[in-house]
């Protein structure tokens, strides 16, 4: 993700990813598959292969290379995960005798955040077991601090403070921030399929923080898997550079919640703000997404500002 700007050259680099930001999967009895996991981390035997790949912008699908402006960018990919438990040997190489699942992810690039949605068709010709699905996770260059708004890390922690809570102590967490010294990142997994937790044990964790340079929202935790069930989830990460506001009190910064725009306002202690956002929001209407409880927010569409008001630290999300 790069900064908005009409000249490339004097783009702002935010972030470089070089890992897996979706997935992967881990089986019982089979090890690790999906994302950029190879075989018993054999580093050359691929649990995954790519089928097709569509991009469209503004509608228009791309079949060659170009260089154009496009406000809506859309990409399609179609992949299979082999299954680890399957794998055999054949003249020293390692072979799949079974499909996992095949995986749809669905990108949407509007401004400054991308909107995932990916949904698995399990294909395993046995039953099987997966120990952990991350699904939504976040590989964020020169991390700092992290924020876990509803969850057990208010306000900026120092990142090697920052480590994993469970679904019992924080059920209504959905979403962490990552801070470095040049930008911010959002990763909001939705409350809908796998974001509602609902395949996530009450002891289990549901947030993992500064393990091997990422974090992660883990969704799955041993259940069950045979061919025929399906799963999605959805989730918007967001990248930015200036905040509406960054104080002792609470952060705000803007966003895409699919093809509208949102603020999330994230309170660090009780307080009472009145927050002036940017001009382009005068004379727009506003929604409530989701917030906590004991936060209230008012909209004036003529002024531009929220009236945002919290008994104790928690957020509010609104859409327009």
């Amino acid at each position: 993700p790069v900064a908005h700007s009409q000249d490339v050259a004097s783009m702002t680099l935010l972030n470089e990813a070089t890992s897996d930001n979706i997935g992967p999967f881990e089986l019982m009895a089979g090890g690790w598959c999906g994302g950029n996991h190879s075989y018993a981390d054999d580093n050359t035997t691929r649990t995954a292969f790519t089928d097709k790949v569509i991009i469209k912008c503004n509608d228009k699908e791309l079949t060659g290379d170009a260089v154009l402006n496009a406000t809506d960018v859309r990409v399609y990919v179609w992949s299979y995960i082999y299954n680890p438990a399957s794998a055999y040997q054949e003249d020293g190489k390692y072979l799949f005798s079974d499909t996992l699942c095949k995986e749809f992810s669905s990108y949407n690039i509007c401004r400054n955040t991308i909107n995932v949605e990916v949904t698995h068709t399990y294909m395993n010709k046995s039953s099987v077991t997966v120990n952990r699905y991350y699904g939504m996770q976040s590989m964020f260059k020169d991390e700092e601090c992290t924020f876990t708004p509803e969850g057990e890390y208010i306000g900026w922690i120092p990142q090697a403070q920052v480590d994993r809570f469970t679904k019992t102590n924080y059920p209504n967490f959905h979403r962490f921030i990552e801070k470095s010294s040049t930008a911010y990142q959002s990763a909001h997994m939705f409350n809908e399929g796998l974001g509602t937790r609902g395949e996530v044990d009450a002891s289990d964790v549901v947030f993992i923080g500064n393990s091997y340079g990422k974090s992660y929202h883990k969704v799955i935790g041993s259940k069950s898997r045979s061919k025929g069930d399906t799963d999605y989830w959805k989730g918007a990460y967001t990248w930015f550079v200036s905040p509406v506001a960054d104080d002792e009190d609470l952060l705000c910064y803007c966003g895409y919640i699919r093809d509208k725009e949102a603020v999330y306002i994230d309170f660090k202690k009780a307080a009472n703000r009145q927050i002036t956002l940017p001009e382009r929001f005068v004379g727009k209407d506003f929604a409530i997404y989701e917030s906590s409880e004991g936060v209230s927010c008012k909209w004036s569409e003529t002024q531009g500002t929220i009236s945002a008001v919290a008994n104790e630290a928690g957020s509010c999300v609104i859409v327009f």
